[in-house]
């Protein structure tokens, strides 16, 4: 074929990210070193330093969480029964969450792999919503899932 590459990079961070984020949740990387940044790449979870102190946790617009002092109003992450997600219409504290959420159908929650946080984050960014709570919650030094699904 006239002009194709034949260069392999592999699996890169970028490319590790890109598959988090499509639902590709099982990776042969053989030969990882210390500080392997495809490591840092394939979390879609909690940012870096977290979570730091505050007993609820948001997801920010870069689709990675922060533990956050229940305290502020945002709107609240729903994960629906045929697992799209939707945010509250308006601003919540987390201790109404569940209900704001029970009003659009939905449950409460956090996403429980790369391809949800990337469906979260979408939703976030039609609503124009730079953060949303998610259904977790600090229990002493574990988190647990709010939702019952």
């Amino acid at each position: 074929m006239v002009g194709a590459s034949t260069r392999d990079d592999g699996i890169t961070p970028a490319t590790a990210a890109a598959m988090a984020r499509c639902g590709v949740d099982l990776f042969g990387l053989d030969q990882l070193t210390y500080g392997d940044p495809r490591l840092d790449a394939l979390v879609w979870s909690w940012a870096t330093g977290e979570p730091g102190s505050g007993d609820c946790a948001v997801q920010r617009a870069d689709a990675r969480w922060e533990a956050r002092a229940c305290r502020r109003g945002h709107r609240a992450a729903c994960r629906a029964a045929d697992g799209s997600w939707r945010l509250t219409p308006r601003a919540e504290q987390p201790s109404n969450a569940a209900r704001a959420c029970a009003l659009v159908s939905a449950v409460f929650a956090a996403p429980r792999t790369g391809y949800e946080g990337q469906l979260l984050r979408v939703a976030m960014e039609v609503v124009g919503a730079g953060e949303a709570w998610l259904g977790l919650a600090r229990t002493g030094d574990s988190w647990r899932a709010l939702d019952a699904r």
